[in-house]
């Protein structure tokens, strides 16, 4: 049973003893409850408990009450919360007590909503002023602040990062990947903060090493993925310099720069739809013309008479996003007759596109696809995507190959801007992105093989040569850190004495069998068979005591985030943003609600009083 339903009005409550009840606002009158009792008979009803009278309890007017809904109880302190217009309030089943909560926040200034079903707020707890809410809040992110930190530092893994701003605001956070010993993926937010004008790379660099020195994460850093733009590129170039000085990066920072993949996905495209930019307006201006009511009625006529079945109309989204583009041409091809015949019947359309033009567009519409599928994969922050970005990113390769053939003007001069973008980002990451897929038990070195030699022939052997040379020299750094001998020998020592019977086999053997490294054996087993529920963390925990040097590795290549995600969905418009109503708050306060929550989503932690977590809520507006 829904345990709180607005539209009805009901809240499953405690009743006397601990039985089940309901209570209810049916009607503007009274707030009843009944409570779940067995008959004599061994059937159970539902039995009325107590009934109040609206005005009576609450000395509000009819016109408020008419607007009052139940948003929520707390089952420890058996208290029904309601809210209305003029406030929220709460109701003490026992007593039947009624009390003003009114709208609080740290601010004076602030009109944030409260949240009392998520709340402890009660006549045993609630706050007497804002300062209390502030101080139970910073007490409860210093406390998980230390046990996240006493985890990061005796974490035996590398750690990545990813940073991201908010240009507009001036906000950056920054978020640390890594896999812990239970071969889980972590994610959490170590800061977020404001980066003060310019914001160039020297700026972005300080503020990310203050952020790594002060979680003291520094030796562990792996590797950070990032957006492309040039303050980035001087602020990874410090931090590689920095960190390779101090001799704690792998391969001397060789693999630190990761550019997010959603971001390289995002300046492909943009750099291919420029050149098809008015055959895609024309298909804009015909959405936006049947939108009209006597158009509509005439396009829903043709509709019909091209027999053609739809679930939705296309709707014209986000033109400054390319996935609204995807969107609106993936909804507007099928209604292609529809579109022709009515320039035919209508004189007042004149936006329709040629016949060359909807196959021009079929094309755009094919390139949107891959790219927006492949951003969907990378996107993903509950499991590993550094193994996934490779077969994506190839996936777009294969259509930009497939459709190089179109003969239309615009397209070509699309495919060619698209793959020239393409080229750029390939040469630039080729190797962090092999490196991922060899510790795959699915592929290994061996796929690369296959689509390298497929893709670029003759010319493939000098870049198969790059990903295995930085692959041998990261297992030999791992074995050397780990004091791991890395040799497979003869399963059994056999020690015997220089003048045994075997001592001269054991002489022949040592001097003349060629021993197989950990990798090499890795590298010779045949890949494993490809199934839908492969889990590649599950494999690596079963097989880690057969390639320890090798499944440390995996646990920091793996833990690198393809793209931004974790942190961009801070920033995201179709998610949550930080209101302009909250802007009043202090770095600080917006530092620790933000980490505050995120730890809490991912550990299900609960503060004593639940305060950071209903006041993150307040730090955002719009759709989650």
């Amino acid at each position: 049973m829904d345990t709180n339903c607005r539209a009805r009005n009901y809240q499953i409550i405690l009743a006397e003893g601990g039985a089940l009840g309901i209570a209810a606002l049916k009607s503007l009158v009274s707030f009843d409850m009944w409570e779940r009792k067995v008959g004599d008979d061994g059937v159970a009803s539902w039995v009325p408990w107590k009934t109040v009278k609206l005005e009576e309890m609450t000395g509000l007017s009819r016109d408020v009450r008419g607007h009052m809904i139940i948003d929520g109880y707390d089952e420890e302190d058996n208290v029904i919360f309601l809210w209305t217009d003029a406030g929220c309030f709460m109701v003490e089943l026992e007593s039947m007590k009624f009390r003003n909560l009114g709208e609080w926040s740290f601010t004076t200034n602030t009109n944030s909503a409260y949240h009392p079903y998520r709340s402890l707020y009660t006549s045993k707890g609630f706050p007497t002023d804002n300062q209390m809410v502030w101080n139970d809040c910073i007490e409860a992110f210093e406390e998980q602040k230390l046990k996240l930190q006493e985890v990061l530092e005796t974490a035996d893994c590398k750690i990545s990062l990813t940073a991201d701003m908010n240009e507009t605001m001036g906000y950056m956070c920054v978020t640390c990947h890594f896999i812990n010993a239970d071969w889980k993926l972590q994610k959490k937010i170590i800061k977020f903060l404001v980066i003060e004008a310019p914001d160039n790379g020297v700026v972005i660099f300080n503020a990310i090493l203050r952020s790594i020195q002060e979680w003291n994460i520094e030796q562990k850093i792996f590797g950070i993925t990032i957006r492309n733009c040039a303050a980035n590129e001087t602020m990874v170039d410090m931090l590689k310099q920095n960190l390779v000085l101090k001799k704690v990066l792998p391969l001397e920072g060789k693999l630190l720069h990761n550019q997010c993949a959603s971001h390289v996905i995002n300046l492909i495209v943009s750099d291919g739809l420029k050149f098809v930019d008015s055959t895609v307006h024309k298909i804009r201006e015909s959405v936006k013309y049947i939108e009209s009511l006597k158009s509509h009625e005439i396009f829903e006529k043709i509709i019909v008479q091209e027999g053609i079945s739809h679930e939705e109309w296309p709707y014209l989204g986000m033109p400054t996003n390319w996935n609204s583009t995807y969107w609106l041409l993936e909804m507007a091809l099928p209604f292609k007759k529809a579109f022709d015949s009515l320039a035919l019947q209508d004189a007042n359309y004149t936006h329709a596109p040629s016949f060359e033009e909807w196959e021009k567009l079929g094309v755009v519409c094919r390139l949107l696809e891959v790219c927006y599928e492949a951003t969907k994969v990378i996107s993903c922050s509950s499991c590993p995507t550094s193994n996934l970005y490779f077969h994506e990113i190839w996936k777009i390769k294969l259509t930009l190959d497939r459709e190089a053939s179109e003969v239309d003007n615009d397209v070509q001069k699309m495919i060619k801007g698209m793959k020239r973008k393409f080229n750029k980002y390939w040469k630039k990451s080729y190797i962090s992105l092999c490196i991922p897929i060899v510790l795959d038990p699915r592929f290994k070195y061996m796929f690369l093989e296959f689509r390298f030699q497929q893709a670029f022939g003759a010319a493939a052997g000098k870049s198969l040569r790059r990903v295995q040379k930085a692959l041998r020299e990261l297992f030999d750094e791992y074995s050397s850190q780990l004091n791991d001998c890395a040799e497979h020998g003869s399963n059994q020592d056999m020690s015997m004495d220089d003048d045994g019977p075997f001592a001269d086999w054991c002489q022949y053997l040592s001097s003349n069998v060629e021993v197989l490294t950990e990798l090499e054996r890795y590298l010779t087993d045949r890949p494993i068979h490809l199934s839908d529920d492969f889990d590649i963390l599950n494999w690596w925990t079963v097989y880690s005591p057969v390639y320890p040097t090798l499944a440390r590795i995996a646990r920091d290549v793996l833990a690198v985030p393809a793209s931004t995600v974790a942190s961009e969905t801070v920033f995201n418009t179709g998610e949550r943003v930080i209101g302009d109503s909250h802007s009043r708050l202090s770095t600080e306060t917006v530092e620790s609600l933000i980490c505050l929550r995120n730890w809490c989503e991912d550990s299900g932690y609960q503060p004593s009083m639940r305060l950071a977590t209903d006041f993150s809520d307040l730090l955002f507006c719009g759709r989650f």
